[in-house]
């Protein structure tokens, strides 16, 4: 294998990272998440999933544990035809078995196929915003891109800067609650705390760097959060938006203050704050926008306003 030889990308992120740095013509295959830059709809999908992302929140849940009670991983992965592509560098990661495929499926395919004898392993991992950023310059590292990493990680830190300006002059940091799944109830943790904090807003009831869990509604209710985003790991815009009506049923929804002030704002999760990837700066602007309308623009691209609304 040569350091110009083909690369699998397992993980959505990575993928916009590898185009990004213009490498988008070495990518030989994805993963079947991986949804950006349009030109990856071209490209062979070396994984499939188990469960069926067109159900409800509760039905997709239930999936999951299903699932993983029968200690089954919930993706696929296409080994024959990694195999026949014989990868120079395979990236996946080792942070979440529910959001990608597993990290032991993929080291395991590695290890035991002789046509992949020679090809590197690089697994992502981040937690935290810094962790995203950094992986970049991993990504860079790994694929003799180093220069170009660089100057995107410099480019992207400009922009945060940008936000930190405009944010900075805001009277008030609003107190701010990130829903990451519907039902049931699980909070935003991982790297959204950071990116709350970014946007000018204070995060509630969860920690950065932690892995999201399960949450009690009445914690939502006692927090009384100024602004409410509602944005599933995964699902789109019209998906959250078919199933608002039973999350605004719970009891004391209409007497939330985000609810009276019509601070509450459904995301695409797909797009939005859950990708490890370089276009989570684009969300922090996002998020800067909604949580500080009048120091911070609105998104330019259409694309971006189609992928949230005020609810």
């Amino acid at each position: 294998m040569t350091p110009e030889g083909p690369i699998v990308s397992l993980l959505p992120g990575a993928t916009e990272m590898l185009f990004g740095l213009g490498l988008g013509s070495r990518v030989a295959a994805v993963s079947h998440q991986c949804d950006f830059p349009p030109a990856v709809e071209k490209l062979p999908r070396v994984t499939t999933s188990r469960v069926d992302s067109q159900q409800t929140s509760r039905d997709i849940d239930r999936q999951v544990h299903s699932w993983a009670a029968q200690t089954t991983a919930l993706y696929r992965l296409d080994e024959k035809q990694i195999r026949d592509l014989q990868p120079d560098l395979i990236i996946t990661q080792a942070h979440c078995d529910v959001c990608a495929v597993r990290y032991q499926d993929v080291e395991r395919m590695v290890n035991t196929a002789p046509e992949l004898q020679h090809t590197r392993l690089l697994s992502l991992q981040a937690t935290r915003l810094a962790d995203i950023l950094g992986d970049i310059q991993r990504v860079g590292e790994a694929t003799a891109t180093e220069t170009e990493a660089q100057g995107w990680q410099d480019r992207l830190q400009q922009r945060l800067q940008s936000i930190h300006n405009q944010v900075s002059r805001a009277s008030r940091r609003p107190r701010t609650v990130c829903v990451e799944w519907l039902d049931p109830l699980m909070l935003a943790a991982n790297w959204t705390p950071d990116l709350i904090q970014a946007a000018g807003g204070e995060n509630g009831l969860t920690q950065a760097g932690h892995h999201s869990i399960y949450n009690n509604w009445e914690d939502v209710r006692t927090f009384d959060p100024d602004v409410l985003l509602l944005a599933p790991c995964g699902l789109d815009l019209p998906h959250t938006l078919s199933e608002l009506s039973l999350f605004t049923a719970q009891s004391g929804w209409a007497s939330l203050k985000a609810v009276r002030q019509r601070q509450v704002f459904a995301l695409d999760g797909n797009t939005y704050l859950h990708r490890s990837g370089p276009r989570v700066v684009e969300t922090i602007e996002l998020l800067a926008h909604l949580l500080h309308p009048n120091l911070c623009p609105a998104p330019k691209n259409t694309s971006a306003r189609l992928r949230w609304q005020q609810v």
